[in-house]
């Protein structure tokens, strides 16, 4: 993954995929996992991989305690 900005540390760079990463073909997910350690290395950035199945769903209302 390229980005416009070659130096991304003052950034948090936050890959979400459509899909869960369960059903991410292998190639895919491991490419994903090289785009973070790439961000890093490269690019001096934070990169997270954000898990669209972690996340609650919007049908469900959350309520706070």
């Amino acid at each position: 993954m390229r980005l416009s900005a070659t130096d991304l540390s003052r950034y948090v760079v936050i890959i979400a995929p459509v899909l869960p990463l369960a059903d991410l073909a292998h190639a895919l997910f491991e490419g994903l996992h090289n785009d973070l350690d790439r961000c890093l290395t490269e690019q001096h950035g934070l990169a997270v991989l954000i898990d669209p199945a972690a996340l609650p769903s919007a049908a469900t209302p959350q309520v706070a305690p």
